[in-house]
């Protein structure tokens, strides 16, 4: 069995939307994990690039810099042909949002 399921919180940046042909544009983000302190560099994070189709991308695009998300997603690796030399590929790997929630939000709310 295998399983594609990730939930990470942290703070959203880098919000940008690609407008589509069809009604909801694609989001793409970055989402900054606090994952612990060093006594030398203090706080550390891990950044996660995410990404949002459909109907919640139009709540994601209206969010400030900064805000913290609670998001519920699948991992997913984009392959792209190398515009330097077609014979090699580049790799990205996103977190595909299925839903996503601010602090505030009611329990009824998640964005679908």
């Amino acid at each position: 069995m295998d399983i594609n399921t990730v939930v990470l919180s942290g703070r959203i940046y880098d919000i940008g939307v690609c407008p589509t042909k069809g009604l909801y544009p694609v989001v793409e983000a970055k989402l900054s994990v606090n994952i612990g302190n060093s006594k030398d560099n203090g706080t550390m994070y891990d950044e996660f690039n995410i990404r949002s189709f459909g109907k919640k991308s139009v709540f994601i695009s209206t969010l400030k810099e900064g805000t913290f998300v609670t998001i519920h997603g699948k991992l997913k690796e984009d392959i792209r042909v190398n515009a330097d030399n077609p014979n090699t590929t580049r790799s990205k790997t996103y977190v595909n949002i299925e839903t996503i929630k601010t602090l505030g939000m009611g329990e009824g709310d998640n964005n679908d």
